[in-house]
């Protein structure tokens, strides 16, 4: 009875913790209405445009491990494993089974509560460690307060739309108790479980804690030679056996994080790496995050770390300094490791190589989460030794409040006009909260040190300030995001998409097709959804195959995006593009109507409409193998024009012609005050459409962030928005008589107008334009080359391809529209052969005429890689395992009684503590 009654007073308190942060995430969430307490979700930028779409991947395809090898749902197909190690590792996510697809935003929400109610435990247990380890003086409502400051630190509120980087920053205290278990006891395998758990359920955010580490592990190495005399030697030797852990953790992991590493070579936002001393952020913009109620909208893409804490422990900061009981080394030595990681925060060489020597886009201090870890630990060490005078203790904070006062007046004189506009905004609300919360926080912080008798009640009260700090703080950011997305809507749009996609794969039971939607939920929804489309996006987004889809047409933002929103028949055709259903009025980013001209109408289900395109083709062509040996889109010089596309079947069937530009276009108006631009087009006749290219251009001063900026109007009707800014494409205008001209007119948005407090962005010119024309007999011609060598593969598996291959001469090749990959192992009539790359898609070489017979099989080699080296590494921990069975586990053994007896008597930093380990 005693012993469950003691379990239960110990695990009560982290359930206390788990609830209390629940409680403070729920707040934040209700009073800023996010589902399921309000009409919005909590989808907004990369949660609404890549992640929710991957849990939807996630809980689609659970239980296939093939779908997370090779996926056909991402950029025409692609390896998989990387997407999955990156974003979907995370034991959290079985929240997500728990809801229908409709109401995935609901699951992540709770996902966010649950994680922040993790890091709070964590922290807690590591916490209640340190105190029992030194025997601190720190009350139960004050070891709340230090737990929930983690879960609710600055990075986690900053980063609360990123949940896959969250879970290896929740085992971060876990990571260093198993540090600290190590350096006393040299029990090292709660460390290695911990940190091998880091970087497998993300190895990127996993290698930034490694790099932590080292500078952790200095420090308490100082400490040891401070405290406990320990000897050069004795310092190495531990160093030496702990970097030999570290190292065999890495290679039992490096089965993930190998495969992982390779698939990311080359993808989106990959660029080589260049030291240099160029600064990431300037000291204004770090004073700022000192403080509460800084968080903007536009905070995302602030350069500055988030080093935020709470009001408690940025006001012990400064104490700590002043902490005589703490010895002098100790503080030096850890305001130098504080200092040493501000100037690699500060170098963009240094900061690049926390991001795995890969400069972040968006998201700048992604590491910054180590200064909140010390900023509490700091904390912790202040409630629990520092002893001051009442008279001592008044200056301490009196100070600590002028500073304070002094640098949050000097904000407000340089942010205080920006509003919600800049990354980094003070405000006079701003300055009068944080005013108020340092004089609250030093006054209750003087209480506790000076009157010791009573900490009981003035740590009560000092916790409760803290708390409420945090708790404002969580509702300050949860309502200081960008737009989110509106779940009534939400739910409407993938209700009745997933029937429109279900009533489609019930109507074609063939092997494989392809489709798009004419309208964009998500930048991924063919993940999101479960169709074989034409993009995702996502960090494990290949940049060639991007770039092929933007050279041949596709509608595209930014460098990577979906490509549904226009494009020309023939590239649709080319690409296999069976199906496309078009969305009802008032879809999201509902792309022009025109798209689907010329295509069967097959069916109408609560307003989406689906569409076949009987001409697509299945999956590739044969062409001769001497026209067909441009490995790069970069040989076409044409950005985003129909010619590309009229290329790659000149390429196939040596027809040319199939799209010219069209002549008789007459500008009527280019008004730059009035942001207009109005030309006329001749019709071609209903067998010659229409295409406008908008020439990928800088109309700003300023990039206008990330949304489009030009209206495409057609006979006084809207038909698509499109941006020179990122966005470069082919737009369908469709097909008209010959004796009817189109009335087309492109109005630039202006966003000196929307955005007044930026009233310095100028439009400086407006935009250039291409008018094309696609010869309808010219591709008919085309179509019946093609027929004559006729294709029929087939998938198996999503790794694995196999069918017959006719070529009507010799020296032909198999032109597949998947990406080219390595990976493939391809057989012809039963030998293998070597593929190769056709502007980046697979290219087979048939070396004679007649029916052939092809296979293809997706092998990872990588995988098979990380495996061996992580068997190795299994090796070198039973090596590990010997070595301390011999030493520390003999020794132990010899020595237990005195090690007890030490361990009893040795008073808080004793220098003459004798320690036998």
């Amino acid at each position: 009875m005693r012993v469950t009654k003691n379990v239960l007073a110990r695990t009560g308190l982290y359930a206390l913790v788990a609830l209390i942060a629940a409680g403070i995430a729920i707040i934040g969430l209700k009073l800023n209405g996010i589902a399921p307490f309000g009409p919005h979700t909590i989808l907004r930028m990369d949660m609404n445009q890549q992640y929710v779409s991957y849990f939807s991947y996630l809980k689609r395809n659970f239980g296939d491990w093939q779908h997370f090898l090779y996926s056909n749902n991402m950029t025409l197909g692609g390896n998989m494993f990387g997407l999955m190690t990156y974003y979907l590792m995370s034991p959290f996510n079985i929240i997500i089974f728990m809801f229908p697809y409709s109401q995935l935003p609901i699951a992540l929400a709770w996902i966010a509560v649950a994680k922040n109610a993790a890091a709070s435990v964590s922290m807690l247990v590591l916490v209640r460690y340190f105190i029992r380890r030194y025997q601190l003086q720190v009350g139960v409502p004050l070891q709340i307060l230090l737990a929930i400051s983690w879960g609710f630190s600055g990075w986690m509120l900053h980063f609360s739309m990123d949940l896959m980087w969250q879970d290896t920053v929740i085992l971060l205290p876990l990571v260093v108790l198993g540090v600290e278990r190590y350096i006393e006891h040299t029990r090292w395998a709660f460390y290695a479980v911990m940190l091998g758990l880091s970087l497998i359920i993300n190895y990127y955010i996993g290698y930034m804690v490694a790099l932590f580490l080292v500078h952790y592990f200095i420090l308490r190495m100082v400490i040891e030679w401070r405290i406990h005399n320990w000897t050069f030697k004795r310092i190495m030797l531990k160093l030496g056996y702990f970097g030999a852990i570290s190292l065999v953790t890495v290679g039992l992991a490096w089965v993930v994080i190998w495969p992982t590493l390779k698939t990311l070579q080359g993808v989106k936002g990959t660029h080589p790496y260049h030291f240099n001393f160029n600064n990431s952020w300037v000291l204004d913009r770090l004073f700022n995050n000192f403080f509460n109620m800084t968080y903007t909208k536009y905070s995302w893409n602030a350069s500055a770390p988030m080093i935020y804490t709470g009001v408690i422990v940025m006001g012990l900061l400064l104490a700590f300094l002043c902490a005589k009981q703490i010895p002098g080394v100790i503080r030096a030595a850890t305001a130098g490791i504080l200092l040493l990681l501000i100037a690699e925060s500060y170098f963009d060489g240094t900061n690049a190589a926390w991001h795995g020597f890969n400069e972040p886009i968006g998201f700048l201090q992604r590491w910054s989460f180590v200064f909140s870890f010390l900023f509490i630990l700091i904390a912790l060490f202040v409630l629990g030794m520092m002893r001051l005078s009442k008279v001592a203790t008044r200056r301490v904070f009196l100070v600590t409040v002028l500073i304070g006062v002094m640098v949050a007046f000097r904000q407000l004189r340089i942010f205080g006009k920006m509003g919600d506009y800049g990354s980094n905004q003070f405000t006079s609300l701003t300055f009068t909260y944080n005013v108020g919360a340092m004089i609250a926080a030093a006054l209750a912080l003087t209480l506790y040190f000076s009157f010791p008798k009573w900490r009981r009640v003035t740590g009560l009260l000092v916790a409760v300030i803290g708390l409420s700090d945090l708790a404002v703080a969580t509702v300050w950011s949860y309502g200081h995001q960008q737009p989110y997305f509106n779940m009534a809507r939400y739910s409407t749009e993938v209700r009745h998409t997933n029937a429109a996609v279900a009533w489609i794969q019930k109507h074609d039971s063939s092997d494989f097709y392809r489709m798009e939607l004419n309208y964009q939920r998500s930048r991924s929804d063919p993940m999101e959804f479960g169709f074989n489309g034409l993009t995702h996006f996502s960090s494990s987004q290949p940049r060639a195959i991007d770039y092929l889809m933007q050279e041949m047409g596709y509608l595209h933002s930014s460098p990577w995006t979906s490509y549904n929103g226009g494009s020309t028949r023939a590239a649709d055709d080319f690409f296999g593009i069976r199906y496309l259903v078009e969305g009802p009025s008032g879809v999201t980013n509902r792309g022009s109507k025109l798209v689907t001209q010329g295509l069967k109408k097959l069916k109408t289900l609560n307003g989406y409409t689906i569409y076949e395109n009987p001409a697509a083709q299945h999956m590739g062509v044969v062409a001769p193998d001497k026209t067909t040996r441009k490995p790069s889109w970069s040989t076409y010089l044409y950005m985003a024009n129909a010619y590309n596309i009229s290329y790659v079947y000149r390429d196939i069937t040596g027809i040319k012609g199939l799209y010219l530009n069209r002549g008789g276009v007459k500008e009527t108006e280019r008004n730059l005050k009035s942001r207009t631009v109005a030309f006329t087009i001749p019709g071609g006749g209903m067998n010659h459409p229409l295409y406008l290219q908008l020439v990928t251009d800088s109309l700003y001063t300023l990039l206008p962030e990330s949304d489009p900026d030009i209206d495409v109007y057609v006979d006084g009707r809207r038909v698509t928005t499109d941006g020179t800014e990122n966005e470069n494409a082919v737009i369908p205008l469709g097909a008209f008589p010959v004796n009817q001209t189109l009335k087309v007119q492109l109005k630039v948005h202006d966003f000196t107008m929307v955005e007044k407090k930026k009233a310095h962005k100028k439009i400086t010119h407006l935009p250039k334009y291409n008018v094309n024309v696609g010869y309808g007999e010219v591709f008919k011609a085309v179509q019946k080359k093609m027929a004559t060598q006729p294709v029929a593969m087939h998938r198996l598996t999503t790794t694995h391809w196999d069918g017959s291959v006719t070529a009507a001469a010799a020296h032909q090749s198999l032109i597949m529209t998947l990406p080219y990959d390595t990976g493939w192992q391809v057989t012809v009539d039963g030998k293998p052969v070597k593929a190769h790359k056709y502007l980046e898609m697979m290219k087979i070489n048939l070396n004679s005429a007649g029916k052939h017979h092809v296979d293809l099989v997706y092998d990872f080699p990588q995988l098979r890689q990380g495996l061996k080296v992580s068997l190795a590494a299994g090796v070198g921990l039973i090596i590990l395992l010997i070595v301390q069975a011999f030493t520390v586990w003999g020794w132990r053994i010899r020595n237990r009684r005195l090690e007890r007896v030490a361990a009893a008597n040795a008073p808080l930093f004793d220098p003459h503590h004798f320690d036998y380990r």
